[in-house]
């Protein structure tokens, strides 16, 4: 299974590689309960339409890759790793630069995730898959928070305000297309502000903020 390079694959079934010591493998059986493979099968697609959509995914990679832009330079400055193959069943091309080795993780998690929405078992629309309301799941931290404030969510953020707790708004951003985002309040004075945050379905979430 290290050598696919399509992303298939179960890791449920590693007994079937004749490993040793034996793993447990009650996934296999839990598989076999209809109930339970339409239950995983409506809770991925559910997923697949926030937390692991491609689009929320690559999101988060990209938001990461601009957090370590220094300090990835700092590592291979360190370490000076790039393109060469450090004891990893490392399986197709090695990159040589730092964008390329996040490309090439793209890559990966892209035909993984095409893999499994043809493969995954159960019905989702079968007995007990059903559940029929989309959740909102929303971070925002550091909370206190003196410098940057960043905001999660598995719904794309529309628009973010600031208001202080004496209702004045002291901040208002409109230019939100993604799942997630950062707003600086460096010049804010200490003190409890409430974030409000629109989503793309309009949903409307508010949060309590300390600033010290």
């Amino acid at each position: 299974m290290f050598t696919n390079t399509d992303g298939s694959g179960w890791a449920y079934q590693v007994n079937d590689c004749d490993v040793w010591p034996t793993p447990p493998v009650y996934m296999t059986r839990l598989l076999q309960d209809e109930h339970f493979a339409n239950k995983l099968k409506f809770r991925y697609e559910t997923l697949r339409g926030s937390f692991l959509s491609t689009d929320y995914l690559f999101s988060y990679i990209d938001s990461v890759t601009v957090y370590l832009s220094e300090a990835q330079k700092r590592h291979y400055t360190r370490w000076d790793i790039l393109g060469e193959n450090v004891g990893a069943p490392e399986v197709g091309y090695i990159p040589t630069t730092f964008n390329s080795e996040i490309g090439k993780f793209k890559d990966w998690i892209e035909r993984r995730l095409n893999w499994l929405d043809a493969n995954m078992p159960g019905d989702a629309n079968g007995p007990f898959g059903i559940s029929g309301r989309e959740e909102v799941s929303l971070r925002l931290f550091p909370n206190p928070a003196s410098d940057l404030v960043y905001i999660e969510s598995n719904i794309s953020i529309s628009m973010i305000e600031l208001l202080h707790v004496s209702g004045i708004r002291v901040l208002q951003s409109t230019h939100h297309a993604g799942f997630s985002t950062s707003i600086n309040i460096s010049s804010l004075t200490p003190g409890i502000y409430v974030v409000h945050i629109v989503l793309e379905n309009g949903k409307q979430i508010s949060r309590k903020l300390m600033i010290n």
